[in-house]
């Protein structure tokens, strides 16, 4: 029975072969944006030039800046967890029982086990949010970093497309500096809104821009917490109890039957 704080953990689904080398290494890597599956997210912005009143748009140089702003996208790095539904967990009955089960865990999600964890036959892995949250915050040393929840909108309509995150100021364009304030200044909007299809993820997102061409390499420390399996067996995973073995962390298997989701309240893998 899990009875962990609501809200207090993310979990990170992957294969199993990705969640080994995680284990191994003890770090979670902040991969490009230019790697999610979102279109919003990976192409290319349709940015718009706003200019003083009066002012002249030139294509020549409005262009060049435009392609600057968006080949920054690949220095924009974020690795993507789930969190606790908390609509979940509303006060109606029965309340009282609902640590028996997993309804609402960032753990139990089936549509995540199916996309992300190899259709159940790969890996969640279950971190401390607040220990994940500062081990980025010293890790990430003079480098601009999020960490938050995402929130989910409808989509504009064409009329609304040019909102103010996705206007760029044309006279300051050309200062050194001004293509990574632009990123900094609007992480919220460009990286933790999603359109609402994608709300059954409840998602949660550690974010940091870093010139490095690669992922940035997060060490977690004693951060992750829990492994959980779906449709693996103590056979399966005996690599993962190797690596984790004297670690304090949890093996835990869940069970997706009929209209529950549970524990394998009489499973082996505790040792």
């Amino acid at each position: 029975m899990d009875i962990t704080s609501i809200g207090s953990q993310v979990a990170h689904y992957t294969t199993f072969e990705v969640a080994e080398n995680i284990i191994k290494s003890k770090q979670i890597w902040l991969s490009g944006i230019d790697r999610v599956n979102d279109p919003r997210e990976y192409s290319d912005w349709n940015l718009v030039a706003r200019l003083d009143q009066g002012g002249i748009y030139d294509h020549e140089v409005g262009e060049p800046i435009r392609e600057e702003l968006n080949k920054l996208k690949k220095f924009c790095k974020i690795s993507c967890f789930s969190e606790d539904s908390d609509s979940e967990f509303d006060k109606s009955p029965p309340q009282r029982y609902v640590h028996l089960g997993c309804i609402g865990r960032c753990y139990a999600n089936p549509v995540l086990w199916h996309h992300y964890a190899d259709k159940h036959k790969g890996v969640c892995l279950v971190f401390d949010k607040q220990l994940l949250i500062d081990n980025l915050s010293n890790s990430a040393g003079t480098l601009p970093w999020r960490a938050d929840s995402v929130e989910y909108a409808r989509g504009k309509f064409a009329r609304d497309l040019f909102s103010t995150e996705f206007n760029y100021d044309f006279h300051q364009a050309n200062d050194e500096s001004y293509p990574e304030r632009f990123i900094n200044e609007r992480s919220k909007d460009l990286f933790f809104r999603k359109h609402l299809p994608w709300q059954a993820e409840n998602e949660f997102r550690l974010f940091l821009y870093s010139r490095c061409e690669g992922p940035f390499r997060l060490t977690f420390g004693s951060a992750l917490k829990k492994i959980v399996v779906s449709d693996l067996g103590k056979d399966d995973i005996a690599p993962l109890l190797a690596l984790a073995r004297n670690s304090g962390i949890r093996f835990d298997k869940i069970l997706f039957r009929n209209d529950s989701i549970q524990f394998a309240y009489d499973d082996e893998f505790y040792y």
